[in-house]
């Protein structure tokens, strides 16, 4: 079984509820399949940016690839890491 951290678990339930598709990609599912720890953590989703930013409010979106980065916050209130959720790509 893999896990990933209860914060990324709740970014995919909540795109899930809010009705869309999620998967995690990348380095960190390779990591995740090895055993390793990922150096960090994104997401794909049928979800349009805009959409995304609805979800989240505290997501970030300025770049032409779809991507909307979502800081992890700390008990402090500081951010800990940025996920991205990237769109659906076709190339």
């Amino acid at each position: 079984m893999i896990n990933i951290p209860n914060n990324l678990n709740t970014i995919s339930l909540t795109l899930k509820r809010a009705g869309f598709e999620v998967f995690l990609v990348g380095g960190c599912v390779r990591d995740l399949l090895r055993g390793a720890i990922p150096k960090d953590y994104d997401f794909t989703t049928n979800a349009r940016p805009e959409a995304i930013l609805k979800v989240f409010p505290d997501a970030k979106y300025k770049n032409d690839f779809g991507t909307v980065m979502y800081p992890i916050k700390n008990a402090k209130g500081e951010t800990e890491e940025i996920v991205e959720i990237t769109t659906y790509r076709s190339e």
